[in-house]
């Protein structure tokens, strides 16, 4: 576990030494971008306009995408990490928002086939439940089988680029002798 410790110290540093090289005044670098692909196609108004200009167009169009792209990440973090500053700290705004969520996420009325509001919820006969389609054992057997460190690896790498890791930086508990 302390190697794991000692090589993500190094990669952090190495994130911040790129970051601070690459990827500062993303703003500047997109207005100046925008500013040039302005001025190429103004001059690509006229008739008599090199062919070379239509190439510097498309590149101009891709590098916009590109920091465009980057720039929308960077929002994104930043919003992450406001969210975590000011949300995971028990106090009233992180209440707020989980309030404001709930009631988001609730359901207030029910509305029937002919639009109009119903006061209540038809409920299944259990006997509808008790034929109903149900688990062979084998599958029953599936579903409380131990996982596999393949599984393990296989659910971090499916982790979307912009969840936010547990408290500890980690999604899930590393181990050396199994190669994860």
């Amino acid at each position: 576990m302390e190697d794991i410790w000692q090589n993500l110290k190094c990669v952090k540093a190495a994130l911040k030494q790129l970051n601070s090289k690459e990827f500062i005044n993303v703003n500047q670098k997109i207005n100046s971008i925008r500013e040039g692909l302005k001025e190429v196609q103004g001059i690509m108004k006229d008739h008599n306009a090199p062919s070379r200009l239509f190439e510097e167009e498309k590149e101009m169009l891709y590098q916009l995408e590109k920091w465009d792209k980057i720039e929308e990440s960077i929002y994104k973090q930043k919003s992450r990490i406001q969210w975590l500053q000011l949300g995971d700290t028990n106090n009233a705004y992180f209440f707020a928002s989980m309030k404001r969520r709930k009631a988001q996420n609730q359901i207030t009325r029910l509305i029937d086939s002919k639009g109009s509001t119903c006061g209540s919820i038809p409920v299944i006969h259990p006997g509808k439940i008790r034929n109903g389609p149900v688990l062979s054992r084998k599958q029953q057997l599936e579903l409380i089988a131990p996982f596999k460190n393949e599984d393990v690896l296989e659910a971090l790498k499916s982790i979307d680029n912009m969840k936010a890791p547990g408290g500890d930086g980690f999604n899930a508990c590393f181990s050396r002798e199994h190669g994860i």
